[in-house]
């Protein structure tokens, strides 16, 4: 494939995700949530000394790991972003953008109770499904590793855009450590961070069942349509 197509495919993809969205939505109810004692994400290495087969089986798996750190999803959101102004980045709870129309910013693709605005799906859009669980964490300021970004569309600052990978390590002591510049390599001492493990043993087995809601055809499909329950008792994966 050639970079000139590979590069019409990709600028495709990506205008189509500032086409604006009119679909209405309703509330629907979801099956009621088993609470069970909280437990924060846990880091696969958690999981290894009763269950070795399944933590080998995770890292030769597409959705754990390096897909998160690796260059070239980095590359694709990087550029994703570099189009539409930031605008594929979380935003948070905390976040004081405000749409043009008036509506806060401040809900992403996963935290968006209803998905009512083209803004909330694109929100997170790539972070969504790598690392769902860090997107909820980042609810937490104290827990966050991928901020928001101080300015999006017109306000947006593509000199201080850092690649995903940058916020994904830690020092010994799990405090974030950043490369020098956007993308260079990780700090001496740098170690892998929970967001670098991906989509890990703990996130599938928190799934309690589908979010109907964070989908548009209210089928439970796509725009990571699942609830999560942060517990001890680990009953996913519960996808339909």
């Amino acid at each position: 494939m050639s970079i000139r197509y590979l590069s019409g495919t990709v600028v495709c993809f990506l205008c189509v995700l500032v086409s604006g969205c009119s679909t209405q939505v309703q509330n629907t109810p979801n099956t009621p949530q088993v609470q069970f004692m909280q437990q924060q994400f846990q880091r696969p290495e958690n999981c290894l000394p009763c269950h070795q087969r399944q933590y080998d089986e995770l890292h030769s798996s597409v959705k754990s790991g390096y897909r998160n750190v690796s260059p070239l999803f980095n590359g694709l959101e990087s550029a994703a972003n570099l189009v539409n102004g930031g605008l594929l980045r979380p935003v948070y709870k905390d976040s004081p953008v405000v749409l043009t129309d008036g509506t806060p910013l401040n809900t992403n693709m996963y935290s968006s109770p209803i998905l009512t605005e083209t803004r909330q799906v694109q929100a997170a859009f790539c972070l969504t499904c790598h690392n769902a669980n860090i997107e909820i964490l980042g609810e937490n300021t104290a827990l966050r590793e991928v901020p928001q970004l101080p300015g999006l569309l017109t306000s947006f600052q593509p000199e201080l855009f850092r690649p995903l990978r940058d916020y994904h390590l830690v020092d010994a002591n799990g405090n974030q450590l950043l490369p020098p510049t956007p993308g260079a390599d990780p700090p001496p001492g740098a170690q892998p961070s929970l967001g670098a493990a991906g989509v890990t043993c703990d996130f599938c087995h928190d799934e309690n069942g589908p979010d109907l809601n964070r989908s548009f055809q209210m089928d439970g499909f796509a725009n990571t349509s699942f609830l999560l329950n942060q517990s001890n008792a680990k009953v996913g994966p519960c996808m339909p």
